[in-house]
């Protein structure tokens, strides 16, 4: 299965991320994004599934986390 994963910059975010699209029935795991997408920086990512992705986008730019 593909998994897209939702950049944020801080664990607050992604937890803020993770919770609004739990909220709307898309299941949404937290996890430390990889070194080769974050680079020395800490941040952290939001994984959701391929079949997710476009109303998951669309729940996060109405509740303002876009």
């Amino acid at each position: 299965m593909v998994y897209y994963l939702i950049v944020c910059r801080s664990l607050t975010y992604a937890q803020r991320t993770a919770l609004a699209l739990e909220r709307a029935g898309i299941t949404a795991h937290i996890l430390r994004s990889p070194k080769i997408i974050s680079g020395t920086g800490c941040s952290y990512s939001v994984k959701i599934s391929q079949r997710s992705l476009s109303s998951g986008l669309v729940v996060l730019n109405k509740v303002g986390l876009n």
